[in-house]
């Protein structure tokens, strides 16, 4: 008669299942800002940085959709245009051009690093035919912080020089400063780097 019992009375006791920890978010975006251009795509607030690099080390690749390249590294231009942005605002940390570099080499070269980022770059392009002539231009730009001394993954950004949108010094948005699929090359790789200064400001 007891065993019966026990089991009933066994049945009756609730387990309580434990709640699983929340997985790391990610995001995918530049953060908003109040300087002359801000990305238009959104993402949560991430933590105010307690790091604070003595410089980016900026490296990266270039690929054209289709094609495997046209003969140049338009990762150098945006580094170029990256560098010119923090001298230009007197910005308390270095631009060091890493050069041509695919991302398991950046990571690398972070793991080597003790005092600075390394901005590994994947630059998007596309070729389009207009008067029968071959025209580049980007369609948009990924790109990694990598945290040094571990090569991890700090966060990761898309830019999109159509995307960019520009304001005056009252905050009024302004017209692209790219308008159309057929903008200029250069002019796109100049304010895809003024936007990636932007971000990487924050991390300073």
């Amino acid at each position: 008669m007891l065993a019966p019992v026990a089991f009933a009375q066994a049945g009756r006791i609730k387990r309580v299942v434990p709640t699983p920890s929340p997985s790391p978010a990610t995001s995918v975006s530049s953060s908003t800002s109040t300087s002359p251009t801000s990305a238009s795509s959104t993402s949560a607030p991430a933590a105010r940085p307690t790091f604070h690099p003595a410089a980016f080390i900026i490296a990266g690749k270039t690929e054209v959709k289709d094609m495997k390249s046209y003969g140049d590294d338009d990762s150098n231009d945006v580094a170029r245009g990256i560098k010119f942005m923090f001298e230009f605002q007197r910005l308390p940390a270095k631009i060091v051009k890493g050069g041509k570099m695919t991302r398991e080499k950046a990571v690398a070269r972070a793991k080597q690093e003790t005092d600075s980022y390394v901005v590994w770059m994947d630059v998007q392009e596309k070729m389009l035919v207009v008067n029968l002539r071959p025209v580049y231009i980007v369609d948009h730009i990924d790109y990694v912080l990598l945290m040094p001394g571990t090569g991890e993954v700090v966060r990761q950004f898309t830019v999109d020089p159509r995307k960019i949108v520009q304001t005056n010094e009252h905050g009024t948005p302004l017209p692209p400063r790219t308008q159309g699929r057929n903008g200029n090359l250069t002019e796109q790789l100049e304010h895809c780097a003024w936007e990636i200064a932007r971000v990487l400001e924050y991390w300073l």
